[in-house]
């Protein structure tokens, strides 16, 4: 990979991260 797409996929990878986080905080989430 270059060095632009790993920047990319780390940006990706953070807030993917952080999407999940949220859902795992979310009550409408919990089935």
């Amino acid at each position: 990979l270059s060095t632009a797409a790993e920047a990319l996929w780390d940006v990706v990878r953070d807030q993917g991260n952080a999407l999940m986080a949220g859902r795992e905080g979310d009550p409408l989430y919990q089935i």
